[in-house]
């Protein structure tokens, strides 16, 4: 196996741990907070905060969508422990995920606060819907392994045209600065990305519901979950 590289900045993609059922919860009054989209039954979840690819036709846009009303969360409907992230595109965080967040990078985050009750209808803590508002738009292209959409299907004239990444296995950032700590990559839908000092905050709190994929070679403790990985396939052949 190769050595496992300490001494560069670590980064993490960010899911859901589809272990402890991050789909365990209930947004009751959605079709009120949200607002309508031209596809039947579906919802503006894009936020307001714009950025243009050259050849794309419209922008993209992140950070929360706007909101007609308070939303109103049901957690832990089937299970009494509650996670602190729910959902997927636009989670929801539990207070002390909020406070660890916006202590540590302030800048990079919107929260907009829900009411919320446990599964026996009992009140809790407010949850908060977020989403990271940061946007970065260049790596280290020559130096990391990425594969863009492009790649995945050659010879694909639609796919020619696709200016996204699909998987991101070793990335470097060499533009974030030190007290950056969240972000998007611009041309990477899947998710946002974290730095070590989020991860290793969130995982000494005991936080629950995130699954971190690292963006370099895992350290011995988070080969424990390799097989969630998306990257596992390229760092195994590595080993």
């Amino acid at each position: 196996m190769q050595p496992r590289n300490h001494d560069r900045r670590r980064f993490y993609s960010v899911g859901s741990d589809l272990r402890l059922n991050p789909s365990d919860f209930e947004f009751v009054n959605k079709a009120q907070a949200l607002v309508p989209s031209t596809v039947p039954g579906a919802y503006v979840l894009a936020g307001n905060h714009e950025y243009a690819i050259e050849g794309l036709g419209a922008p993209l846009r992140f950070g929360l969508p706007t909101l007609r009303a308070k939303p109103a969360l049901v957690v832990g409907v089937d299970n009494e422990e509650l996670l602190d992230i729910y959902g997927f595109r636009k989670p929801f965080v539990s207070l002390r995920a909020k406070n660890l967040l916006v202590e540590i990078d302030p800048d990079a985050f919107e929260f907009a606060e829900c009411a919320a009750v446990d599964g026996d209808g009992g009140p809790v803590e407010p949850y908060w819907m977020m989403d990271v508002v940061r946007v970065v738009d260049r790596f280290d292209e020559e130096r990391s392994n990425v594969l863009w959409h492009s790649d995945l299907y050659p010879g694909v004239e639609e796919a020619a045209d696709n200016p996204f990444l699909t998987r991101l296995d070793d990335v470097r950032f060499p533009t974030v600065r030190e007290d950056e700590h969240a972000f998007y990559l611009l041309r990477y839908q899947t998710g946002f990305i974290f730095d070590e000092t989020i991860v290793d905050a969130w995982r000494q709190a005991g936080l629950k519901g995130a699954l971190f994929t690292p963006l370099q070679a895992p350290t011995p403790e988070e080969n424990a979950d390799a097989g969630l990985f998306e990257i596992r396939p390229y760092w195994s052949e590595r080993e």
